[in-house]
């Protein structure tokens, strides 16, 4: 896309209006979070960075809603919504005048994909063209005021007579962007705790008016974000906020009215939705932002003039203040440092974690990171507010971040780990706790973050020796260092961790290395897996099977399936029959996909559910020569009932005993010959089947992960 500066400069005004448009429409919303981060920014910011662009965006906009509005009356159009009898929401929306923006509204409510629901209107003595606007819709629910009874006393009188389970309350002057209806009650219905929902309001020139909202200690009130660019990392994680604008606000319908509506004493309107969520919160229900709900906005379409807006505003928050003394109490001062701590509602014993990892971690990356995205799903369950840091790979379209990770985990994702650190100071509180995984990365903020190292208790995870990978390796070549020049490599990598409060090993063998050297905080950390066997029979299985990351043409995984590939199967081919088949799923390099190609070789590639393909394996194969840590791959194998084959190395790494709950060789013949004894061999296939998830229950117990990291965090 040629950038909004260069078109302006070519053609003027008239060469932008599709860039203006791009953004209204939404597609900010949509196809924005498939680009690259940094190009959609550089393009926002130059968008913003033309004088007057703000108001002669708006101007555009208005000019280009009126001649749709005039082209659909003069044509005798017609919008027709279905009628449903039992909807499962109610839109409300309340009309005085501006049938242009009711026009857009109900083009964007056809476009929201819903399925049962239905739209209450109530039209407070409209005198421009809503009335032929209406005329020409059907299928709406249409209360007729012989006078403006204003916004709120409107909304009182919609819910009333609405049918659906939830109420949506819509302005006309807003479009639900794609399928932010339908993301909001998923939302809503997530949780009996959760009082309403709302999204994020997007200005006419793409800049936010809110991503949530603060409600300060006077009774004063912040629109999240307001002017900033609405995809940044600080507005694309969900969490409880103060209140949520009435530009877009979902609630029950029950709820609603039990608590009586809107209050009247904030007539004509201001500061209704601020108390009813505020009341919401008395009765310990949450409100929500979430980032999925996108609302396009005219801000203060409906009033007589902004400061008429502003001059009820302020009237209104005197009320506000006064009926909600008690609860203020506990709200921040209104000043700009503030602004971190305020933007979410934190629950009562839970605390504020900085989670610092390589990259988001996906479970099909492997690598240890199926590990970091458990602590993470279990530090969002236990309550805490975490933020995500990857530092060695920040770049990822938030289309994908968010796939198997909480949304209520804040990523910082744009722009590398220099930008991120700034973009980390922004929006930083102080964090009660710092969880850094990998020597790497723990010796990057020592660099980079050394204040916040020092100011914050630090739990460093290990999640492995890496050295001792690297010396395993160098072993498989023929280069082993000295034991001399070893023991240097491993002591070095643990003094890393001298000055951290906690160290998390992800074994007893390596923590025993860290003990060794003087260390009394050690913890174990090991993986959590449920076992859920598959359901085939060993008659009904065929193929030996290998799931796991495969990305890196030099990494553990790739040596492991050269080996197998090349001299290992073609034996046990020969052994077993042809029929015999070897899958390979996982994220591949193409590299390493043409190396691996071969008869009765099936390479995959990444799935989303692999239960499958254990349903049909015979055998599993971890044929690893150099590794650190625990093999995540081969926990997960047999939690789904595949019995293993693995290297010594393996069987060392799990604890787990040759014959016993897997077969382990080194050696190419042992190897083979391993493989194809348990292929043939039924009784030993199913005794090693049930001892290793014997093994997993105990090694790999949900609960005592969960006790053992809540010890942890503290």
């Amino acid at each position: 896309m040629r950038t909004a500066v260069s078109i302006y400069r070519a053609r003027g005004w008239s060469g932008i209006k599709d860039q203006i448009a791009y953004i209204f429409r939404g597609r900010i919303g949509t196809g924005w979070n498939d680009r690259p981060q940094d190009a959609c920014y550089q393009s926002w910011m130059e968008l913003r960075s033309i004088r007057h662009f703000s108001s002669t965006a708006r101007q555009l906009l208005d000019h280009n809603n009126r001649i749709l509005l005039e082209g659909f009356l003069d044509a005798n159009s017609a919008l027709d919504f279905p009628v449903c009898a039992n909807p499962e929401i109610s839109i409300l929306l309340i009309l005085h005048n501006k049938a242009e923006l009711t026009l857009a509204c109900l083009y964007s409510l056809l476009q929201s994909n819903l399925i049962s629901y239905e739209i209450v209107v109530v039209d407070n003595a409209s005198t421009d063209q809503t009335q032929r606007l209406l005329q020409q819709t059907t299928g709406l629910e249409i209360l007729r005021n012989e006078t403006n009874v204003h916004y709120l006393r409107a909304c009182n009188q919609a819910a009333k007579v609405a049918r659906g389970k939830c109420l949506l309350l819509l302005n006309n002057d807003a479009q639900a962007q794609g399928t932010s209806i339908r993301q909001a009650i998923e939302t809503l219905e997530s949780s009996p705790k959760i009082g309403a929902v709302g999204g994020k309001v997007i200005l006419p020139d793409g800049s936010l008016q809110e991503a949530g909202s603060i409600i300060w200690q006077d009774g004063s009130c912040l629109g999240y974000g307001r002017g900033d660019y609405p995809f940044a990392p600080s507005y694309m994680f969900q969490r409880d906020v103060d209140y949520c604008s009435g530009v877009f606000l979902l609630t029950k319908r029950e709820l609603f009215l039990e608590e009586g509506g809107f209050d009247e004493a904030y007539l004509p309107a201001y500061y209704e939705e601020t108390d009813f969520c505020v009341r919401l919160w008395k009765r310990g229900l949450r409100v929500v932002y979430d980032p999925r709900v996108t609302i396009q906005h005219y801000e203060f379409a409906s009033s007589q003039s902004r400061e008429t807006a502003i001059g009820l505003q302020a009237q209104h928050q005197k009320i506000f203040a006064t009926r909600h003394r008690d609860w203020l109490h506990s709200q921040c001062a209104p000043t700009p440092e503030n602004i971190a701590a305020a933007r979410m509602r934190r629950r009562k014993d839970t605390k504020r974690i900085l989670f610092v990892e390589d990259r988001v971690p996906h479970r099909s990356a492997g690598s240890g990171y199926p590990r970091s995205n458990r602590i993470l799903e279990e530090l969002v369950r236990m309550g805490h507010s975490v933020t995500l840091w990857p530092l060695q790979f920040p770049q990822e379209l938030w289309s994908h971040t968010y796939r198997d990770i909480s949304r209520e985990v804040e990523v910082i994702a744009v722009g590398g780990s220099l930008n991120a650190a700034r973009t980390l100071d922004k929006g930083r509180t102080d964090y009660d706790c710092l969880l850094v995984s990998r020597p790497h990365n723990l010796r990057a903020l020592q660099k980079i973050k050394p204040r916040l190292l020092a100011e914050t208790r630090v739990v460093y995870d290990a999640e492995a020796i890496f050295c001792l990978r690297e010396i395993r390796r160098l072993q498989l070549v023929g280069k082993e260092p000295s034991p001399q020049v070893q023991e240097r490599m491993i002591g070095d990598e643990i003094a890393l961790a001298q000055g951290c409060n906690q160290v998390i090993c992800v074994s007893d063998k390596e923590g025993q290395e860290f003990i060794r050297r003087g260390f009394t905080n050690v913890r174990v950390l090991g993986h959590a897996l449920e076992c859920s066997p598959t359901t085939s029979d060993f008659g009904e299985r065929k193929d030996i099977l290998f799931v796991g990351a495969l990305d890196a043409a030099d990494s553990p995984n790739a040596d492991s399936m050269r080996w197998f590939c090349k001299e290992i199967f073609p034996r046990v081919r020969q052994r077993t029959g042809d029929g015999v088949k070897f899958i390979v799923a996982g994220r591949i390099c193409e590299e390493l996909k043409k190396e691996l190609r071969g008869e009765s070789i099936e390479i995959v590639g990444e799935i989303a559910d692999p239960k499958a393909l254990y349903n049909q394996a015979r055998v599993f194969v971890a044929p690893t020569r150099f590794a650190a840590g625990i093999p995540y791959k081969v926990h997960e194998a047999a939690a789904h009932g595949v019995p293993v084959v693995a290297t010594r190395l393996i069987e060392s790494q799990l604890g787990w005993n040759n014959e016993t709950e897997l077969l382990a060789a080194d050696d190419g013949e042992g190897f083979t010959a391993a493989c194809s004894r348990l292929y043939q061999d039924c009784a030993l296939w199913n005794r090693l089947r049930e001892n290793a998830l014997r093994r997993v229950a105990i090694d790999c117990s949900p609960e005592e992960f969960t006790s053992r990291l809540r010890a942890i965090i503290g």
